[in-house]
């Protein structure tokens, strides 16, 4: 994949990036594309605008994946800069890349309790959601209201 082929973003390119740098294992290969966006508009803007035969995986703190020697081929989004957090009455607004830990203290500072139980899941709010993360009597779907995809 050449830096041409490839959609204008205000957002960071990588290439031939090895993902064990990323991983908490430490372990997996390279991937051709890192896409790293600066906001949600700019990931709009570059799923709209990607070509579509570009493969797409994305990964937010990588702490529960194991990639393969041979890594991952297309473009991997690392979506660690989308993390604004919002407080309303009674809710929380957060976005997919901030870590699980710093969003149940920022809550705590806001005197807003919702998952303290997870607070050692080493992973991010989208990685938790996606994969349902939990302990026994909780999983963070137990707090979930809504979900913008």
């Amino acid at each position: 994949m050449l830096p041409d082929q490839l959609p204008k973003i205000a957002g960071e390119y990588k290439f031939d990036v090895p993902l064990k740098l990323y991983t908490f294992f430490k372990v997996g290969g390279n991937c051709d594309v890192m896409f790293i966006p600066s906001s949600v508009l700019d990931l709009e803007e570059f799923l709209k605008n990607k070509s579509s035969d570009l493969s797409i995986t994305i990964l937010g703190n990588m702490s529960n994946v194991l990639i393969s020697d041979y890594g991952i081929r297309g473009c991997v989004i690392r979506l660690n800069n989308i993390k604004n957090i919002e407080f309303y009455d009674g809710y929380v607004d957060v976005q997919a890349g901030m870590l699980l830990s710093n969003f149940i203290m920022q809550c705590a500072k806001h005197n807003l309790s919702c998952c303290e139980k997870l607070f050692c899941i080493p992973g991010t709010i989208g990685g938790a959601v996606y994969m349902n993360a939990g302990i026994p009597g909780f999983e963070i779907s137990d707090v979930i209201l809504s979900i913008d995809c």
